[in-house]
């Protein structure tokens, strides 16, 4: 998950955030980090990275794409 952030790869944000309902941890944090890779953002909870999916991708993601 961590490399798709770090590829830029923006397709799998869907992805990423799908993973961050998994029950172990690890998958979890590795969902974070590859959002701070995408976004620059640094949340700390799903609930703050879910209501960022809601609220702001849609338009954030216009903007990434040329």
């Amino acid at each position: 998950l961590q490399g798709l952030g770090e590829m830029h790869y923006l397709e799998a944000i869907p992805t990423v955030m799908n993973a961050m309902e998994h029950p172990k941890y690890e998958i979890v944090q590795a969902a974070m980090v590859a959002l701070y890779h995408f976004t620059g953002e640094k949340f700390k909870t799903n609930l703050q990275w879910e209501r960022w999916y809601r609220e702001v991708y849609p338009t954030w993601i216009r903007k990434q794409k040329p």
